[in-house]
């Protein structure tokens, strides 16, 4: 589902508390057979609230206070609000990132539940830093952590029968959003109460109603030419559906399971499609899209599975259960495509029997491949590979892929007319094969293991600080003369590239000659990077990663960032630059721009990036900006840097993003 879009959502996220007195409200997460609702004295058949209390605490979500009783008119904090939440969502609560709020420490009793919503960009701290775990959750808090929490589709205020809303407050599209899907009717007829507190009460039917609201969840049975029948009933389908959704695709979503949403029985739209059934080496299950688009995501949970014709909106998730082989031809990820321990499972034990079989499978892929999965004239976004055991990823025909960063053990394939724009190996990936076309090759780690094919031709590889390409690439001495440039330098072992037949004779320079500015950028910037210690710490793609643990700065920030796009100022001439944060407020869109034409080749993004900021906060919250501000309050937010000019002679104009996590 489609998070609300708001730029205020974005940099000043309603807050929840970190914890509640010691004993005063706990939760806990039995199994569903395990968990037996109490005897709370203070709930009474007849209150609005009752059944949706009982549902949750069955369920372990939440359990009483220690005299028995759920108080259900008492006021909820923000620390038990959050516990409630992560409980409901089913969030990891243990392998979480400390979001590194002052008033929460590791051991408070809230620490995981708080920890995985902010890392769910659900929550985020205040702009000093702090929570207030003891104050109690607003209505108008409610609204945004609900709209979030189960990513309900962002709305503008049309709905204008509470007074007490403003159309231009920050969480009015919210409040908009509890209308639509009847969460909640106000607290009287024309008003909202924005201000007021939450009761225990009402919080539990809120989040009840909002499960009801954002997912029906059904596995497939059986479908027809305009419906489907899933465990839930049978339902009418839209017409848009039944392209995907149809009798010739029977074999591959008898099984499936979907999260949909219905409008008088009839499914209005699909929101994910989970693949569970499998095919064999000789038999593989097809869906096959027709050249429709599907607007949410796709996870592949079963084994030989062909994905055909298919416009995919969201992201594209390589199942668990994909020991043998997956195949997709003519498909477009607009999302992610990830291939994880989340959904692919080491499988080298099942297939070492009959992996020679797989039709397409070469005795080496074979050898080191769990699964094998192939891109045929597709086009993907980004692609991460971070599974436990290894994999063989294969770009065919006229695939088109973004960054591809890989933490785990792959090999990589690809066609000789394809170009990887960049490949970032990653800590945790130890055994490495690439035999393709690679622009631009980071290797972040010095324990990447990395072999290169006979068809491998890299522009540039980045090394970490200190490395050597001999001691990270195994043989290459028998590669480097594919090797282009390394850390930006030309590589003197590259060969020259031999004519075509015809051609006249004349030898080409190696591949980084033939890049173009922007790539060339983004050379000098990957190999710089490399080098330093600040708060930037990658560059995948056009997107830089920056570090706000501990107590970072703005200023940190500013100065690393200056200092970046001035370390290559000695073969790169840049003329302008803009600073851009993208504003939505209820709808209506702002671009709050900082701009400059650059004198002398330098770069004052400082000041920049600090005028841009102080834009924002003049729109939504008035609060002053800073290079003493934390730069936590920036925390799972993105600001975007565009860049024009020359390197060695070539034009660029290049936009980057400034991801902080």
């Amino acid at each position: 589902m489609k998070k609300y879009s708001n730029s205020y959502q974005k940099l000043f996220k309603a807050t929840l508390a970190a914890t509640v007195a010691t004993g005063a409200f706990v939760a806990v997460v039995p199994t569903f057979a395990d968990a037996a609702a109490p005897t709370l004295k203070d709930l009474e058949k007849g209150q609005y609230f009752y059944q949706d209390v009982l549902q949750l605490v069955e369920r372990g979500v939440i359990v009483g206070f220690p005299d028995s009783t759920y108080k259900p008119y008492q006021e909820v904090t923000r620390g038990q609000a959050a516990i409630i939440l992560a409980n409901v969502l089913d969030l990891d609560t243990k392998n979480v990132k400390n979001p590194g709020f002052t008033d929460l420490k590791v051991t408070d009793n809230y620490y995981g539940a708080i920890a995985a919503l902010a890392q769910k960009g659900i929550i985020n701290g205040f702009p000093d830093g702090t929570f207030g775990q003891e104050k109690t959750l607003k209505r108008s808090e409610m609204a945004t952590i609900i709209t979030l929490g189960f990513e309900f589709e962002g709305e503008a205020l049309t709905d204008k029968r509470f007074k007490d809303v403003d159309a231009k407050a920050p969480y009015a599209g919210y409040v908009q959003t509890l209308l639509t899907n009847n969460i909640t009717a106000g607290t009287t007829a024309t008003t909202f109460s924005p201000n007021a507190p939450v009761l225990r009460g009402q919080m539990a039917s809120f989040v009840v109603r909002s499960e009801t609201a954002a997912q029906e969840k059904a596995e497939v049975i059986s479908v027809t030419a305009d419906s489907v029948e899933l465990s839930t009933g049978t339902y009418k389908l839209s017409e848009d559906l039944q392209t995907l959704f149809n009798t010739s695709n029977q074999a591959a979503l008898k099984g499936a399971v979907i999260k949909f949403k219905t409008v008088d029985d009839v499914i209005t739209k699909v929101k994910s499609i989970e693949i569970n059934a499998s095919g064999d080496a000789k038999n593989n299950v097809v869906l096959d899209g027709k050249k429709s688009t599907f607007v949410g995501n796709i996870v592949i949970n079963g084994d030989y599975v062909n994905l055909n014709n298919l416009t995919i909106n969201g992201s594209l998730e390589i199942g668990k259960s994909v020991g043998h082989i997956f195949k997709a031809d003519g498909v477009t990820v607009k999302g992610a495509t990830n291939v994880s321990d989340k959904t692919v499972a080491s499988a080298l034990a099942k297939v070492a029997s009959n992996i020679s079989g797989n039709t397409g499978l070469s005795t080496a892929a074979a050898a080191e491949s769990a699964a094998q999965i192939i891109f045929h004239n597709s086009v993907l976004g980004a692609v991460n590979l971070s599974q436990t055991g290894a994999v063989t990823l294969e770009l065919r025909g006229t695939t088109k892929v973004g960054a591809v960063t890989v933490s785990s053990n792959v090999n990589l394939v690809a066609d000789k007319g394809i170009s990887i724009p960049s490949v970032t190996i990653m800590t945790g990936a130890s055994n490495i094969k690439i035999d393709g076309n690679v622009v631009s090759l980071t290797i972040s780690t010095p324990n990447s293991n990395l072999t290169l094919g006979t068809n491998a031709k890299i522009g540039n590889i980045v090394l970490p600080k200190g490395a050597k390409v001999e001691d990270l690439i195994k043989n290459y001495s028998a590669v480097k003369g594919n090797i282009g440039e390394i850390d930006g330098v030309t590589n003197p072992d590259a060969k020259p590239v031999a004519p075509s037949p015809g051609g006249g004779g004349t030898v080409v320079a190696p591949p980084a000659a033939n890049l173009t500015g922007e790539q060339l950028l983004n050379n000098q910037l990957r190999a710089y990077l490399n080098k330093g210690e600040g708060v930037i710490k990658s560059l995948t793609g056009n997107t830089f990663t920056v570090d706000t643990t501990g107590n970072k700065k703005l200023g940190d920030f500013t100065t690393d960032a200056t200092t970046v796009f001035n370390a290559f100022k000695s073969n790169t001439v840049v003329s302008t630059a803009a600073v851009t944060y993208k504003l939505t407020i209820n709808g209506d869109n702002f671009d709050i721009t900082s701009q400059q034409s650059v004198n002398n080749n330098v770069i004052n993004f400082d000041d920049m990036i600090t005028k841009a900021l102080v834009k924002v906060n003049a729109v939504v919250s008035g609060e002053d900006i800073s290079k003493e501000t934390p730069i936590d309050f920036l925390n799972g937010k993105s600001i975007e840097f565009t860049v024009t000019g020359t390197i060695d002679g070539k034009a660029f104009a290049d936009t980057y993003t400034f991801s902080f996590e």
